[in-house]
């Protein structure tokens, strides 16, 4: 049975608690997304590999190709995240 679920969050972030809930949730074979930076916008391929070793996946509808502009909107990301941990 397929299930949508929307969470207003950042890829960036760790508190959240539907895509926590997806990911602990065994019934759960494929996780799809549109596109991959909603899902996490560091370790996608770890996190692929760690969902196929258990036998699920995850699907990205849009891969989004923005080269240069797009590792400048993650520096510009994660730098605030980083300077309010410190």
């Amino acid at each position: 049975m397929a299930q949508g679920v929307k969470e207003i969050g950042s890829g960036i972030n760790d508190p959240r608690p539907k895509l926590l809930n997806l990911l602990t949730d065994d019934s759960v074979s494929r996780i799809v997304v549109e596109p991959q930076d909603r899902l996490t916008r560091f370790g996608f391929n770890s996190l692929d590999r760690w969902l196929r070793r258990q036998g699920r996946e995850s699907e990205v509808i849009h891969l989004a190709n923005h080269g240069k502009a797009d590792l400048i909107q993650d520096v510009v990301a994660i730098v605030p995240s980083v300077c309010a941990r410190l």
